[in-house]
């Protein structure tokens, strides 16, 4: 019976030792096995040599037309200074003050200011700095219409007349007179008088116009004002 026991135990199947073996490995091959890498998709390069390169382009086309713009929006007083001498184009381009007077077809006076006319400040109105560099810059004058003098102008249909007083330290005083019909203009005390190009003289005639419209509309709102204080 016992020799039964033995002989049974001794014929069950025993694990195999190289079966063992061989799934030891492949659990410690699992185990040490890294897990395939993530395959995303690769961002664009931004920084590319054509990018740099079209950037690069831009950039120097910004910096050249910036200062284009400049040069072409710079006041160019040579020929104004030469006929009017500079101290009166400075004048006209930063006189801290400039008053105005209409004379409409009342011919100037030799020596006459717009503070003999009972003048309006307009040191402080809006856009003023487009008038003065109008005033004072070469190409808003047709110089080879030639200089006319103050005489010719009188001659002129339904003359409109205008002095600009420019004041304020250190600059010296001057007046600038102007006749809108013709276009003429004079700076200091030359006596020359020349003419605005077909372009510039409209827009400086409507601006001036526009002011004289301020100007009586202040005039009969004080008007209106002393009468209801008088009333009252």
């Amino acid at each position: 019976m016992g020799n039964g026991i033995e002989s049974f135990s001794e014929s069950a199947p025993q694990p195999s030792g190289n079966r063992a073996i061989v799934d030891t490995q492949s659990r410690e091959g699992v185990a040490g096995r890294e897990a395939p890498e993530a395959k995303w998709p690769q961002p664009p390069r931004l920084w590319t040599r054509r990018n740099l390169a079209i950037a690069s382009t831009v950039m120097v086309l910004s910096g050249l037309l910036a200062v284009l713009a400049i040069y072409l929006r710079r006041t160019r007083t040579e020929e104004t200074s030469a006929r009017w001498g500079a101290a009166s184009v400075v004048a006209m381009q930063a006189a801290p003050q400039l008053w105005i007077a209409w004379l409409d077809d009342r011919k100037p006076d030799l020596g006459m200011t717009a503070a003999d006319c009972g003048p309006m400040d307009v040191s402080s109105v809006p856009n003023l700095g487009h008038l003065r560099h109008a005033l004072a810059d070469d190409r808003s004058y047709d110089w080879s219409a030639g200089a006319a003098s103050q005489d010719d102008l009188q001659r002129t249909d339904k003359p409109e007349w205008i002095l600009i007083d420019l004041r304020g330290e250190p600059l010296p005083p001057v007046t600038a007179r102007l006749e809108l019909t013709s276009g003429r203009v004079q700076l200091g005390d030359s006596g020359q008088y020349w003419r605005l190009t077909d372009r510039v003289q409209p827009a400086v005639a409507a601006f001036l116009r526009q002011l004289r419209k301020v100007r009586i509309a202040i005039e009969q709102a004080d008007k209106r004002r002393a009468e209801l204080e008088t009333g009252a």
